[in-house]
């Protein structure tokens, strides 16, 4: 794990802000799983780094966490909806929280954090099943591996970068190997019907961008399918 981020979790740490329910999510993620949970390796490169946020968010303390991320090298800017992202020459930071409904005219704000975060689509089934694993002497709130699973089989057909579709399918199938059935069952079938016919269907498709992984594919769709 890269200095720089280390630093970034170690705020995070400090304000105790796993315990309020943020959690790290995305490619970052994933190189915990290959770390910690026993997926094999795969090529990693990526500058994001996603943290999800409950909201609305109940932490009790109060810090400008702009400030203090700025303070290791970051500058902050906006979005056209307001939401607003640290860049450095190595990393960019996003923060997320759940979008419901028809979506919303602008980023809310997290007084308490002193930011908007971004608003998105199908992130509420990363935050309903948290998992910690230990990096660098820390605690760290992660999505369980079957719920990065399945919210990356929710989203890949929606992106509209063929690039970064191909990633979620392959992030997605790379770690069925250690999913545990029972657990992938709660999670899958807690879901909406609406979301789960998605991530089939999405199976379908998975061969087309991750063909080295169609026994994946394959494998998973028939599990999903016996849960129905």
């Amino acid at each position: 794990m890269t200095g720089i981020l280390t630093k970034i979790l170690r705020v995070f740490e400090r304000h105790r802000l796993w315990e309020d329910g943020v959690e790290l999510i995305g490619s970052w993620c994933f190189y915990l799983y290959q770390r910690h949970l026993g997926v094999k390796p795969y090529p990693f490169r990526t500058q994001d780094v996603d943290f999800l946020l409950p909201y609305p968010f109940r932490g009790t303390e109060k810090i400008n966490l702009i400030q203090e991320l700025e303070e290791l090298g970051f500058r902050h800017d906006f979005r056209s909806d307001g939401s607003v992202y640290l860049r450095s020459a190595e990393l960019q930071i996003d923060f997320i929280i759940p979008e419901h409904g028809r979506g919303r005219g602008s980023a809310p704000a997290i007084s308490s954090l002193g930011l908007r975060p971004m608003p998105l689509r199908f992130v509420d089934i990363l935050l309903e099943h948290p998992i910690s694993v230990t990096e660098s002497g820390m605690r760290i709130s992660v999505p369980d591996p079957a719920a990065f699973c399945l919210h990356k089989l929710l989203i890949a057909p929606r992106r509209p970068l063929l690039e970064k579709r191909a990633k979620d399918f392959e992030q997605a199938l790379h770690i069925v190997p250690i999913l545990k059935k029972e657990r992938l069952r709660g999670i899958y079938l807690d879901l909406p019907k609406a979301w789960r016919k998605r991530i089939l269907q999405s199976l379908q498709q998975a061969a087309q961008y991750a063909p080295l992984l169609e026994e994946q594919s394959v494998s998973l769709a028939g599990t999903l399918q016996s849960f129905e």
